[in-house]
């Protein structure tokens, strides 16, 4: 009997995950699938050097965003699991007062880098970008808040408003500049993002429960609080932020932007799988940190079931992928480009080995072991950076592939080697 009522009771979580799932990939496209078709659009219209250069900066975007859910994103997450729908909307007031805020110190510092540099170097070839480079990580962050606070209370169709809002503003001004006769450039494009983040936040605000007065003293213990696994958390990020952009920032560093182009261009190919990773992460996460304290054996088959069916389905992808490249990169791109076979060969290897170790980081992000999370990153990022350097003397781009995928390699293996250490100490 209790066998039986056990599988109900799995099936039952697994059919609820359904219908959300839906939604969060119809979001997640939205989202992802604008970056992906304006990432095409710039390989198309764009200098290699120049789209380096855009990578690179919405890079820079993207560490800002992960060092904001690693401190308050993901706490709010896997904190507000159980809580009265009030406490909760004083919680994610206390999140969002601290990302304004934080927004707010990003922008002043920006502003007074630029001015500095063009004091310093006067007419320095990038100055234009530090500022939009500052606006549009900012308000990246309080959408991504919105988003996430959706998932939250289960109202999952509250997140397309935000990704939705964004991919009019971005198209629309892409369009423009079109009509214009002007190509973007990576200030435009960024420039672009922050108004279609500023737009959607604006309006998910309309119809989120917030509760705005906070006592000084509960905001200070909110911040307080953050630096605990939040710290843990924010190293964790880092260091997978510096693993995940080796490649990126180490052909900047020794071939230039336009290297760093090629790098970019060729990883676009594995982009529209990446856009499931972030959707039933959004899903899963506050779901599987429900069952923390309820099921924890129930929470660690669930979240071993999603990884399965997630890396089956990614090593599906890419050996479509590869089957149809001789055809879909001229299609794509527009031009030819002799390295992309290779290139991207890599990175259905590095696909593999990130979503395995995506799924794993979720489980342990659910346990709220952010420490052991931080401390396995380490050694793999060294591993990353330390490979990618070497190896590209002799093999340029794909020796720079080729230490993300080391890191990676090594990642997924400790990741679900500390899971499976954490279910044998429980069993006993």
């Amino acid at each position: 009997m209790s066998t039986t009522r056990e599988h109900a009771a799995r099936a039952t979580t697994l059919a609820a995950l359904r219908r959300p799932l839906l939604v969060s990939l119809t979001n997640q496209l939205l989202g992802s699938g604008a970056n992906f078709l304006v990432g095409i659009y710039l390989a198309r219209s764009l200098a290699l050097a120049e789209f380096g250069l855009y990578g690179i900066c919405y890079g820079l975007c993207t560490l800002y965003i992960g060092v904001g859910n690693a401190m308050l994103l993901t706490q709010m997450t896997v904190s507000m699991a159980g809580q009265p729908l009030a406490a909760q909307a004083a919680y994610a007031g206390r999140v969002l007062a601290t990302i304004l805020l934080l927004g707010g110190t990003v922008l002043l510092a920006g502003a007074g880098a630029g001015v500095a540099l063009w004091l310093w170097l006067g007419a320095a070839p990038y100055l234009g970008l530090v500022v939009p480079v500052a606006l549009a990580a900012a308000l990246m962050l309080c959408g991504e808040f919105f988003i996430t606070y959706a998932y939250i209370r289960h109202h999952e169709r509250a997140a397309l408003l935000v990704n939705a809002a964004a991919l009019v503003v971005v198209a629309g001004g892409l369009a423009a500049l079109r009509l214009l006769g002007r190509a973007p450039d990576a200030a435009d494009v960024l420039l672009l993002y922050a108004g279609g983040n500023a737009l959607g936040a604006a309006l998910a605000y309309l119809s989120a429960p917030l509760a705005w007065r906070q006592p000084l003293p509960q905001l200070r213990g909110h911040w307080r609080s953050a630096r605990g696994h939040g710290g843990w958390s924010l190293g964790g990020v880092a260091i997978s932020w510096v693993q995940a952009q080796s490649a990126t920032y180490t052909l900047a560093a020794m071939l230039g932007p336009a290297g760093a182009g090629l790098a970019n261009l060729s990883r676009l190919f594995i982009s529209p799988f990446t856009f499931l990773v972030p959707a039933v992460n959004k899903i899963a996460l506050p779901r599987l940190a429900a069952l923390r304290a309820s099921d924890p054996r129930r929470m660690r088959r669930l979240a071993t079931q999603l990884a399965l069916v997630m890396v089956l389905l990614a090593a599906l992808y890419a050996l479509l992928l590869l089957c149809c490249l001789g055809w879909l990169a001229p299609l794509v791109l527009g031009h030819h480009v002799p390295q992309l076979p290779q290139l991207v060969a890599v990175w259905c290897l590095v696909l593999l080995f990130q979503v395995g170790r995506s799924c794993g980081a979720l489980l342990l992000q659910t346990q709220m072991k952010f420490r052991q999370l931080t401390l396995i990153t380490l050694p793999c990022a060294v591993l990353a950076v330390s490979t990618a350097v070497l190896l590209m003397r002799h093999y340029q781009a794909a020796g720079a592939i080729a230490g993300v995928l080391a890191g990676e390699g090594l990642l997924a293996l400790l990741i679900w080697k500390e899971i499976a250490h954490g279910a044998r100490t429980e069993y006993h």
